[in-house]
């Protein structure tokens, strides 16, 4: 069986169903279907790339910051940072479908959702832990 990696390199894309929640909302886990194609330049802030972490998991994550030898990159979903080299990446993203229906990542809707949600990820990350605490908390109270 070929892995995702060799997939790219061979067909030049890889489609398959989203898991995970660290990229909600905007990738919801089996239900959207997400394209990944072959990283041919450097990526640039707000795209959304492909790599394999240090455990060996493959992970679609945001590039927040680029620089010279690696990118800042966060899930939309997520609270942390995490530092990525460039060589790491295996692809990025270039279709999203919902429900079958491709959502366009120049469209004008998700241009303003990189705006409100992305772009400002500090304040995001801290509402995510505001969020996660309150969770907490609320379980600790119903048991």
């Amino acid at each position: 069986m070929q892995t995702i990696e060799e997939i790219i390199l061979k067909d030049g894309f890889y489609m398959t169903a989203a898991q995970g929640v660290s990229m909600l909302p905007f990738i919801r886990p089996k239900v959207d279907t997400v394209v990944i194609e072959k990283v041919t330049e450097d990526c640039v802030p707000m795209e959304i790339v492909l790599y394999r972490n240090p455990s060996g998991q493959m992970v679609l994550h945001r590039i927040i910051r680029a620089q010279e030898r690696h990118y800042l990159i966060c899930g939309d979903n997520c609270t942390f940072l995490e530092h990525i080299e460039k060589a790491k990446v295996i692809g990025k993203l270039t279709k999203v479908y919902h429900n079958e229906k491709e959502i366009k990542l120049n469209f004008p809707i998700y241009r303003f959702y990189i705006l409100l949600w992305c772009r400002p990820y500090r304040i995001r990350m801290m509402l995510l832990r505001v969020r996660n605490k309150m969770r907490g908390i609320v379980r600790k109270i119903r048991h």
